[in-house]
């Protein structure tokens, strides 16, 4: 059983150092997302979303109907809310690139 977020599950006891939350679908309206962006080299769409303080890297996502969609295993923890100003743009790129083909694996 899993911890319940707003959008998400996180697993508790994941085998998977790399499964933090549930592969569950989600919908985020477009007002609670902090960034969508593609990157700037490959084809990932990502996202930043902030809930209790903790900012959360969203990637493979699409967009429809005014909503962030995706599955919750393609996201995780990013920063705390008040430590984002310290990540370019370049840093987020590299990062989203990184965690999609960590989880796309």
């Amino acid at each position: 059983m899993g911890v319940y977020m707003k959008y998400f599950n996180k697993v508790k006891n994941s085998k998977d150092p790399y499964q933090i939350f549930e592969y569950k679908s989600y919908e985020i309206p477009f007002q609670e997302i902090m960034l969508i962006k593609k990157h700037t080299s490959e084809s990932v769409t990502y996202a930043l979303y902030s809930e209790e303080g903790m900012v959360y890297l969203l990637t493979k996502v699409v967009i429809r109907n005014n909503c962030i969609c995706g599955y919750g295993n393609y996201s995780r923890p990013y920063c705390r809310i008040e430590e984002i100003n310290n990540y370019s743009l370049d840093t987020l790129d590299k990062d989203a690139y990184n965690w999609y083909m960590t989880q796309a694996r």
